[in-house]
């Protein structure tokens, strides 16, 4: 497995490694493993402080910038993917 050093230099991380470390950061928050990477996380009861902790733990493991604005688009693990990919290709 890579290191997130990688990930942050490397454009072409893989998509399912990052889904995965993706779904183990929502899954660590949420108290409870999410099996459906297009659930919706807050009808499955993540509240946007939850988000909030998400997106912190996420720039921290990437080493990246992402806005607050961003947790609007934290609906399931496979959009919060897409984010988070597009932010490691941005910086």
């Amino acid at each position: 497995m890579r290191s997130t050093t990688d990930s942050r230099s490397n454009f072409s991380l893989d998509l399912a490694i990052l889904s995965d470390q993706v779904s183990e950061v929502v899954s660590e928050i949420a108290g409870k493993k999410i099996q459906d990477w297009d659930a919706n996380l807050k009808a499955m009861g993540m509240d946007s402080m939850a988000l909030l902790d998400v997106l912190a733990t996420l720039e921290e493991r990437f080493g990246i910038i992402l806005s607050e604005n961003n947790i609007q688009e934290f609906y399931s693990i496979n959009r919060i993917t897409n984010v988070v990919q597009e932010a490691i290709r941005a910086s």
